[in-house]
């Protein structure tokens, strides 16, 4: 798609910036059965929300909930009435509904027992599975429409690529996320995953441009950055060159 500016700044263009159409989606609560439970106000508001067309990362190591934070991002998107699509090749999805589960029991039914360990071990009582069901249909009648979840076993960005457009084309979604973005490390020649890795990130930024999505993606970076304190865009395990088409990296 090819745009091509007119030679003088329209008076329509003052008027779309006074309505805030440049702000992105805000993630500064999840709206459930009119809780608005606060979720992260002060990074939305630093970073004006996330945009569609843009493609963001949260990147850590190994086990620092990236999909925790993701999925609870997610359910703010959804909650405000847009329509996400969740890609993990890391978490199935019994794991990702007993997440949204508990987060629904804590937040809004105020039920601080239930816990994902709880849910693995089926130790619950019977007024933990009553609470259960109220989190369920609470998840149904806010999500089930608006959140969608296709999980597979390995990083395959040409399967990625038909389920966006699978979902872009039939479901009109909002929102892309992918969990976990990384390399393929079972193959021996690392120089060729980074150079996939790298190849893979601008077909998914091409992908969020086409079908005017807001993209969201994890990142696991080194071991090695165990410890420090500030971030950046070297930590990126290897695949440095990610950052041309990242909009904001967390």
């Amino acid at each position: 798609e090819i745009n091509e500016a007119p030679s003088e700044i329209p008076e329509s263009f003052l008027q779309h910036l006074q309505e805030g159409n440049e702000m992105g989606e805000m993630f500064d609560t999840v709206d459930i059965e009119g809780e608005n439970v606060r979720l992260m106000p002060a990074l939305s508001r630093e970073v004006i929300g996330l945009s569609k067309k843009t493609l963001n990362v949260f990147a850590g190591i190994v086990n620092t909930g990236k999909s925790t934070v993701l999925s609870n991002i997610i359910l703010a998107f959804a909650s405000k009435g847009n329509k996400c699509l969740y890609i993990s090749n890391e978490l199935q999805v019994n794991d990702l509904w007993s997440n949204f589960l508990v987060y629904i029991s804590t937040n809004v039914l105020k039920c601080h027992t239930i816990t994902k360990k709880k849910l693995k071990t089926g130790d619950l009582s019977d007024n933990e599975m009553v609470m259960l069901n109220k989190a369920r249909e609470i998840y149904n009648n806010t999500f089930g429409d608006k959140l969608y979840i296709v999980t597979m076993n390995d990083m395959n960005m040409p399967q990625i690529e038909k389920v966006i457009r699978k979902y872009s084309l039939t479901k009109s979604i909002d929102c892309v996320c992918v969990d976990t973005f990384k390399a393929d490390f079972v193959n021996e020649d690392n120089d060729q995953s980074y150079q996939d890795l790298i190849r893979d990130s601008r077909r998914l930024d091409e992908l969020k441009k086409k079908y005017d999505l807001i993209g969201l993606m994890t990142v696991q970076i080194s071991q090695t950055f165990n410890g420090s304190l500030v971030m950046d865009i070297s930590q990126l395990a290897g695949a440095k060159a990610i950052n041309e088409v990242l909009s904001t990296m967390f």
